[in-house]
């Protein structure tokens, strides 16, 4: 999976978006932090790093994990 964070002059058909890109996950069911095993909490952790760092929105069930989102 390839997220484009670099793009910096978005125009489609002569009109300028302002680029935020997102990784949107969805589950069957709610979506609980406090249930999650340990390595399922610490591969959140890490998405939520590298949401922070590279940034991108990082989005599960529609809840927004970024720390620092783009918009």
């Amino acid at each position: 999976m390839m997220l484009y964070t670099n793009l910096k002059d978005v125009i489609i058909n002569g009109k300028r978006y302002n680029h935020t890109p997102i990784l949107k996950l969805t589950t069957e069911e709610s979506f609980n932090t406090e249930s999650l095993s340990k390595k399922q909490s610490e591969t959140l952790k890490t998405l939520m790093e590298e949401a922070n760092a590279n940034g991108f929105r990082l989005l599960i069930n529609n809840y927004d994990f970024s720390t620092n989102p783009n918009s």
